[in-house]
C-alpha cells in the first residue's frame, strides 16, 4: 500500500492532521497494555482467583489490535490480570503485586487517570440485574477502589456503570451505583477514562474526552482480596468475552484548565508494510494517536497513546485507505 501525507500532497490516500482536545492530562505512567501482546510481557500477572480463563491476541478487530480475554465456567466467574511490581500480595517470580510506596503517595498527593480502550464481544444483559461483563480497577491506597464496568442492554448497547458496590454471590458478581448508568450506542470501542481528585476523592468519568459523570465516590473495601494493593487490574467476568486494545493507570488528573498545542505528526515514513510518523506537542502530556477509514463518519479509533514526543509505527494497517490524527488526552 503507498502513503502519502496530506501537508504534503495529497494523492494517496493516507491523511495525518493534529487536533486537540480540551481535556488533557500531565502524567507519569504507572502501568501500561496496549495492543495485542501478552500482558505478561508488559508487566500483568494474572489474578490468583481467576475461574477458567482462555486468551487470544487479535492483529485487528474493527481496525484496532486488541487481546481477547474469555470467561467460562461455574465458579469463580472472573478472568482478569493484576500489575506486578508494587507492595502487594498477588505476584508472581518473586515480585509483589499492585502500586509501590512511592506510587501510592504520589497518587494519594496528584490524583490519578485510568484510561481504558475495550469492547464487551459477548456477555450476560445487564438491565437491572447488575451482571457487569467488563472491568478495569484500582486500589491500594485509599481503601477504596475505583472501577469502571462495562456490560450490554437486550440492544446489545454498551452500559458504562461507576459501581459504588460490587458483590459476589453464587459464583457471579453483580455491580450496583447510585448514579444513572451511561448508555452508549453499540458494541464499539471507546476511550473511557476516570480521573481522581485526592483533594475531594471522588473521580470523574470521560469518555472519547467529553465528562460523562461527576463526583463518583468509588467503592469501601474492608476485607476480602479487593481489600489488599493490587493497583490496577483488568479483564472480564459473568462468563463473558471482552477485547482490550489499550489499558493504562498514570499519575496526574485530567484537567481542562491546561491548553495544549495541536499535535504536530512528522517525519512519515512508510517500510514494506509498516507506516511510521513522529508526534510532538506540548510536552509532559499525552497524546492519543487515532485512526479512521472514513473521513465523513466521525468516528476515530485510538491505537496508541503516549507522552510526547514519540515515535508511532503501525506495524500491520488495514488495507484499505487509512486516515491518522493525534489528540491530546
Amino acid at each position: 500500500m503507498k502513503h502519502q501525507i496530506a501537508s504534503l500532497i495529497s494523492v494517496v490516500p493516507l491523511l495525518i492532521c493534529g487536533c486537540f482536545a480540551t481535556t488533557t492530562a500531565s502524567a507519569q505512567v504507572i502501568a501500561h497494555y496496549a495492543a495485542n501482546a501478552d500482558p505478561a510481557s508488559e508487566g500483568f500477572g494474572l489474578w490468583p482467583y481467576n475461574g477458567t480463563i482462555s486468551t487470544n491476541a487479535l492483529a485487528t478487530d474493527q481496525d484496532l489490535a486488541a487481546f481477547q480475554i474469555k470467561n467460562t465456567g461455574p465458579s469463580d466467574e472472573q478472568a482478569y490480570y493484576t500489575m506486578l511490581g508494587g507492595s502487594g500480595p498477588y505476584g508472581s517470580n518473586g515480585q509483589g503485586s499492585g502500586l509501590t510506596t512511592a506510587q501510592i503517595s504520589e497518587i494519594s498527593t496528584q490524583g490519578f487517570t485510568l484510561s481504558l480502550a475495550a469492547r464487551v464481544v459477548q456477555g450476560p444483559v445487564m438491565d437491572g440485574n447488575g451482571f457487569y461483563s467488563l472491568n478495569a480497577s484500582v486500589a491500594g491506597f485509599d481503601n477504596y477502589r475505583y472501577d469502571i464496568d462495562l456490560g450490554t442492554n437486550v440492544n446489545g448497547d454498551t452500559i458504562v456503570v461507576l459501581p459504588t458496590v460490587t458483590s459476589f454471590a453464587n459464583g457471579q458478581f453483580t455491580a450496583t451505583s447510585t448514579a444513572a448508568s451511561v448508555v452508549l450506542s453499540g458494541n464499539g470501542y471507546h476511550l473511557y477514562q476516570l480521573s481522581y481528585n485526592p483533594t475531594s476523592n471522588v473521580a470523574t468519568l470521560y469518555v472519547d474526552g467529553i465528562a460523562r459523570d461527576t463526583g463518583y465516590l468509588g467503592s469501601a473495601v474492608t476485607s476480602g482480596a479487593t481489600a489488599n494493593n493490587y493497583g490496577i487490574v483488568f479483564g472480564v467476568a459473568n462468563d463473558a468475552t471482552g477485547n482490550f486494545a489499550d489499558v493504562q493507570l498514570a499519575v496526574g488528573q485530567l484537567a481542562s484548565s491546561v491548553t495544549p498545542a495541536p499535535a504536530s505528526l512528522l517525519n512519515p515514513k512508510s517500510t514494506g508494510s509498516q507506516f511510521a510518523f513522529t508526534v510532538s506537542g506540548t510536552v509532559g502530556l499525552n497524546y492519543i494517536v487515532q485512526r479512521t477509514t472514513n473521513l465523513a463518519s466521525g468516528i476515530w479509533l485510538p491505537v496508541f497513546t503516549n507522552g510526547v514526543p514519540f515515535a508511532f509505527i503501525d506495524a500491520n494497517p488495514p488495507a484499505q485507505q487509512q486516515f491518522y490524527r493525534a489528540v491530546s488526552q
